[in-house]
């Protein structure tokens, strides 16, 4: 019975840790394929990413500049409100926080549908 019990508990380990590495490993998929969608659009360039990842928590960086006609309305819209000296390019930054792993799937399933 012991023995039973201790397989038992060894295979749970055992498919907590592979549920996990697999969300990590599909958060840095999605992020790649974020990235490779923002990059596709002509008005959009991506300046700079970093993805750092993590067992249970990843953390990613995506700078890129915004170009083509919504570059040039902010860029009107700074100078209509009185700024004297605009940038040549728009920029965003972003910083993303990512949970996977077995914790954001048992919150998953305790919220229900």
């Amino acid at each position: 019975m012991k023995k039973a019990i201790l397989v038992l508990l060894l295979i749970v380990i055992a498919g907590g840790a592979g549920v996990t590495l697999w969300g990590s490993l599909r958060a840095k998929q999605a992020y790649r394929d974020m990235v490779l969608a923002i990059t596709e659009s002509p008005d959009i360039g991506v300046l700079e990413t970093s993805y750092e990842g993590g067992w249970l928590r990843s953390t990613a960086h995506t700078s890129f500049e915004i170009r083509g006609p919504l570059g040039d309305a902010f860029q009107r819209w700074l100078t209509a409100l009185g700024r004297e000296e605009v940038r040549g390019r728009v920029g965003v930054r972003m910083h993303q926080t990512i949970e996977h792993g077995c914790r954001p799937l048992l919150d998953w399933l305790r919220a229900g549908p």
